[in-house]
């Protein structure tokens, strides 16, 4: 424990902690799967772990290596569950629990400075313990571990446009938060199918999907060209909407502090409240307004495979009927 945060002291009991830590193990199988989590107390209880040789030693290179990277696993594993356990228990301890309820403990000062210094304590610990699992998502994804491809979370993931976060953070920044994007993985699957592929049409969606799944949309041609822009606009428009979602349902501490930090400072009463409406409703509209963006490209291409000629007679002539962008012939 004090390996991975050495401000734990060494007064505490590791009894009394263990049972905020095994809620922290078992809280990271909605990120990386149960699966990750059950290879890693494996190894770890295998006898092999810290126990890497080198490849002479060994005998066999690719033994030595699939060792290191298990270690690695545990490694990672352990650092996440150290920090999230150990930020629950510092909560329960800040109150005296007795028989007659809870109270303040009596050996904490109880002034306004120390209050906002156990608040800033408590937030950079949750930032430290978010990190730690977006070090532990990079470290499966980079190493591909069988048990994070074969694993039913990993695998939700390979049927979105944007299927993990650095594509997502092409769209949208979001600090390449691994974390971040495995809690909206519902979020954006929803707008996706709802709202995405529904104006795609079964035949064009399947080739989409097709071709980026072969990593193959930008190919040369006119026709490879149009896919890989109805891509991007796809892309925008899932990536604000999703978000718009994500702030509606998630705590805002789940999200990067530079994404965040404005909602947050306004603290916890009706600013907190109008800043963060205000955050939603941005998001939701920029969506709407890429989505039409979207729809109205898709049916432009589709007016030219159909070979129709484009005339005056087809365009609206009123000025608020050009101004408006859901018209696919908008002429201003």
């Amino acid at each position: 424990m004090q390996q991975y945060f050495s401000h734990i002291p060494g007064t505490i009991r590791f009894q009394d902690m263990k049972a905020d830590l095994l809620i922290a193990q078992e809280d990271l199988h909605k990120y990386v799967g149960l699966e990750v989590i059950d290879e890693a107390l494996d190894h770890y209880h295998s006898g092999q772990y810290n126990k890497f040789t080198e490849p002479e030693a060994s005998g066999s290179s690719s033994a030595a290596d699939s060792l290191a990277r298990k270690d690695g696993l545990v490694d990672h594993v352990q650092m996440a569950v150290a920090l999230m356990g150990y930020r629950e228990y510092a909560l329960n301890n800040d109150a005296t629990h007795t028989k007659t309820g809870r109270m303040a403990r009596m050996d904490k000062e109880s002034d306004e400075w120390t209050e906002k210094l156990i608040d800033r304590d408590d937030f950079a610990l949750q930032r430290k313990a978010q990190k730690a699992i977006d070090r532990l998502i990079k470290y499966v994804d980079d190493n591909q571990f069988d048990s994070w491809l074969n694993s039913d979370i990993y695998a939700e993931t390979k049927e979105l446009l944007l299927w993990n976060a650095t594509v997502f953070h092409r769209f949208h920044p979001i600090e390449y938060s691994r974390r971040l994007y495995m809690l909206m993985v519902p979020m954006i699957r929803s707008i996706q199918r709802d709202m995405v592929e529904p104006v795609f049409g079964t035949e064009r969606w399947t080739k989409l999907i097709t071709r980026m799944k072969d990593n193959n949309l930008k190919g040369e041609g006119e026709d490879e060209e149009n896919l890989s822009m109805m891509y991007d606009k796809a892309g925008y428009a899932i990536a604000y909407l999703s978000l718009a979602q994500g702030y509606t349902d998630l705590p805002i501490q789940l999200f990067p502090e530079s994404m965040s930090r404005h909602v947050w400072s306004a603290g916890s009463g009706s600013a907190f409240v109008t800043f963060r409406q205000r955050l939603i409703d941005g998001l939701k509209e920029e969506g709407i307004h890429k989505l039409k963006l979207m729809e109205n490209y898709i049916r432009a291409q589709e007016t030219k495979e159909a070979g129709e000629e484009v005339t005056d007679d087809t365009m609206t002539t009123s000025i608020p009927d050009r101004m408006d962008t859901g018209n696919k012939f908008v002429r201003v």
